[in-house]
């Protein structure tokens, strides 16, 4: 492997050895010595590469308490598949369908539009979060327990969230690939405002070395 991260392709992405990938990383991490980005729900996101057809990323969950900072709403959905694999720890991914509910529904939940203003992976690149006129209930079809070397996909434009035990640190690799234009949404919580902007905290790359 080398470390211009060119080992990187869907197609090798199930079969490759864990320790093998996290290697090439580790590697690449030092010799470049690249930025991440925190999300508001505590965890990491590095871009490794980016093209037209796919973005590939690292996903860091730290051990420990994970500061929510906003909306604490997980269940979310992508306008790519998403393809990702297991490197450390473990965490459970849980899919939803959602259905209209009227507004005196228990169980809705208010749906809010994503919007990035730019570069998603750029720190000054805003994330707002738009309310929208409807409210939608969910129902749990899928659920999967994933430990390391697990890999699993997602379906653009599924509802879905990942659940990571606060014991243990998890860290994962993700492609996001073949984008298709549509509205991304995101299950609110009632009590929020219309409309939520933040933006991510920029922090050096070489905290994913301790993990991986």
């Amino acid at each position: 492997m080398h470390t211009d991260l060119s080992f990187l392709d869907r197609e090798h992405l199930t079969t490759t050895p864990t320790h093998s990938i996290k290697e090439a990383l580790r590697m690449w991490i030092a010799e470049r010595k690249p930025r991440c980005l925190k999300h508001p729900h505590g965890f990491y996101v590095m871009l490794l590469k980016r093209s037209v057809d796919e973005q590939w990323r690292l996903h860091l969950w730290p051990n420990g308490h994970r500061e929510i900072t906003g909306m604490p709403a997980r269940i979310h959905l992508h306008d790519t598949h998403v393809s990702s694999r297991i490197l450390t720890g473990a965490l459970t991914n849980i899919q939803y369908t959602s259905t209209p509910v009227t507004s005196d529904c228990p169980s809705g939940k208010p749906v809010y539009e994503v919007i990035y203003d730019g570069n998603r992976y750029a720190q000054k690149t805003a994330n707002t979060l738009r309310k929208s006129e409807v409210r939608e209930a969910v129902s749990e079809t899928d659920r999967l327990n994933l430990e390391v070397g697990d890999f699993y996909c997602i379906e653009r434009y599924t509802l879905h969230e990942a659940l990571v035990p606060t014991d243990v640190a998890t860290c994962t690799l993700v492609c996001m690939h073949e984008h298709a234009d549509g509205i991304v949404k995101l299950m609110g919580v009632d009590g929020y405002p219309d409309e939520i902007s933040f933006l991510r905290t920029d922090h050096d790359g070489s905290v994913f070395l301790e993990y991986l």
